[in-house]
């Protein structure tokens, strides 16, 4: 699983705290800013995506149906955890400075490279 699927694994608050305090840290968000990431984090919290996890936490499918169904699933949950936090991330990305969003690019591009 990649994206958001990946805060799935483990303690999703954690994971959450742990990425802003690094994007806090790495582009020197002023509280404003600081603001914005939290709000990406809340509205994930209560997106879809929380009641996907605890699925992904079931028995495997037992047919090849039932496996097309929870695929199914997981990926109608993942565009609408998609659209539920779109306009955090935008508020978020436009309160950056040029040169935030340029290190923030540059910080999505390494972690992409890394998988």
């Amino acid at each position: 699983h990649g994206g958001l699927m990946r805060l799935c694994h483990g303690d999703m608050d954690t994971k959450l705290e742990r990425m802003a305090t690094h994007l806090e840290t790495e582009l020197d968000l002023t509280p404003a800013q600081k603001q914005n990431l939290d709000a990406i984090a809340q509205a994930i919290k209560t997106s879809d995506l929380p009641s996907t996890c605890t699925q992904a936490d079931e028995a495997p499918p037992a047919t090849p149906v039932e496996k097309l169904d929870r695929m199914e699933a997981r990926m109608e949950t993942g565009l609408s955890t998609i659209q539920q936090i779109r306009q955090p991330v935008e508020t978020f990305y436009e309160s950056l400075s040029t040169e935030q969003q340029t290190e923030l690019d540059s910080l999505m591009a390494r972690r992409h490279r890394r998988r």
